[in-house]
């Protein structure tokens, strides 16, 4: 969770030789609680995600309901 009045976050980590760019937004959805992952543009199934030490940049989109 982010604070209430926090539309998006973002951070930069580094897993080993992979940067992943982490953007958490706040999303409206008419009392929907649930979270969307959106990795390099592709929605995932479950919570969480499989890093991949291979040398990329991601982009990980992390949509929480509120």
């Amino acid at each position: 969770c982010i604070p209430a009045n926090w539309s998006t976050v973002k951070i930069r980590y580094v897993f080993k030789t992979s940067v992943y760019n982490i953007w958490y937004q706040q999303v409206q959805n008419g009392g929907s609680v649930s979270t969307t992952l959106l990795l390099d543009g592709i929605e995932q199934s479950g919570e969480s995600i499989l890093m991949k030490n291979d040398g990329l940049e991601h982009t990980l989109i992390v949509r929480l309901n509120a």
